[in-house]
């Protein structure tokens, strides 16, 4: 029994060893490109998101504030025959009420629980449902509404009328039409840039630039395009010397650089890729954006679609993407556990962010652990200190 508890263990411990996580392939979340704010309030939004398994968008959001007329705290009910009989009346004239919220409008009017209100504003009331639809009708701004009550049962009940001044909500109103931009699979595959058309109605609402932008719409993280400093947000001025170049341009300028056959994207972007290649070099791109303007050399090649992985049974597994490596050493004899993990993580800068671990720890001997601004590292679990970057 004992030893299967130790085999137990080993095996739990081992496979405690193969960490692994999804990459991110783009940033999370939309990027603000412009805020337009209004004299009355009202405010445009303009909000860029990549396309991950869509095509990406830009969402325009309308924010619109509005003051409203509102009686609320009032809860009622029908007078059917049972509450009529009760109330010594007439059924479905006016309606019950039930609560009156306090400090409410009609509360500070003098409403209270058990009235009846007969009318609105000399409209009759037969029911809660055209209790509530005249209301809404009657609200117009602060200007006071006159109910019509009955108070009290049988024939010791009274009618009166009081005014109720309406109190004025405030709030806003959002509405967001998601408009979707035309992409390349292909650039995307051979230089991990995302870009997109913005077409020239937006783009003159967006930079007062009456004229069809490619923006940069995503960048995969760990590409040759992150590492370049190509950020989303960046909208590119110039490809290989061709000032404001479309999508067509990027496009064609990757493609006549590009190696490898692709396969596994649009087939018409796939045939025109497979029929260039005739250029050598880096692709030169040129973007302004949040980040201010950017010059940089892209590698464009199929490193981005290769990943590596082998596995020794037990001893040893290794893998490799874009954005992450990862390798595991499994001994059950020893109990011993080696794990690296090194992945590159979304940045706000032009500079990439890399994030490591390695762990070496025959019952914990041996751990550190660095991220873009610090280090942290444990020894026999016993010594543990940390260091900061920033």
């Amino acid at each position: 029994m004992t030893l299967r508890r130790i085999a137990l263990t080993a095996c739990v411990l081992a496979l405690g060893g193969c960490r692994s996580w999804d990459s991110t392939t783009f940033e999370d979340g939309g990027l603000l490109l412009r805020e337009v704010k209004a004299a009355d309030g009202s405010r445009t939004e303009y909000r860029l998101y990549p396309g991950v398994d869509d095509k990406p968008t830009i969402n325009r959001t309308q924010t619109t504030p509005f003051e409203r007329p509102d009686i609320q705290g009032i809860s009622v009910a029908d007078v059917n025959a049972t509450m009529a009989k009760k109330l010594g009346t007439t059924a479905w004239q006016g309606v019950y009420v039930q609560r009156v919220q306090p400090q409410s409008a009609a509360a500070n009017a003098g409403l209270v629980s058990e009235d009846v209100i007969l009318s609105i504003s000399g409209q009759p009331v037969t029911n809660e449902q055209q209790f509530f639809e005249v209301m809404k009708s009657s609200l117009t701004g602060a200007t006071p509404i006159e109910f019509g009550i009955r108070r009290g049962v049988g024939e010791a009940a009274t009618t009166t009328r009081i005014s109720v001044v309406p109190k004025m909500n405030k709030g806003t109103e959002s509405r967001t039409d998601s408009i979707p931009l035309e992409t390349s699979t292909a650039v995307q595959h051979y230089t991990g840039l995302q870009v997109a058309t913005v077409p020239p109605s937006l783009a003159t609402e967006i930079w007062g630039v009456a004229e069809e932008t490619t923006i940069v719409s995503g960048v995969v993280t760990g590409s040759p395009a992150y590492h370049a400093g190509l950020r989303r947000g960046d909208r590119v001025v110039a490809a290989d010397g061709k000032t404001a170049p479309k999508l067509a341009d990027v496009r064609k300028a990757v493609y006549a650089r590009a190696a490898a056959p692709l396969t596994d994207v649009d087939a018409a972007e796939a045939a025109e890729a497979n029929a260039m290649g005739t250029m050598s070099g880096d692709l030169l791109i040129s973007v302004e954006g949040p980040l201010g303007a950017h010059s940089t050399p892209i590698p464009v090649d199929d490193s981005l679609m290769k990943e590596t992985s082998f596995h020794f049974p037990i001893l040893f597994k290794y893998s490799s993407g874009v954005d992450y490596t990862r390798w595991s050493c499994l001994d059950f004899i020893f109990q011993f556990i080696g794990n690296y993990e090194q992945r590159y993580r979304p940045s706000p800068t032009r500079y990439p962010r890399e994030e490591s671990e390695l762990s070496l720890f025959p019952l914990g001997m041996f751990e550190f652990r660095t991220t873009p601004t610090s280090r942290e590292y444990t020894i026999l679990w016993i010594i543990d200190w940390s260091t900061r970057n920033d």
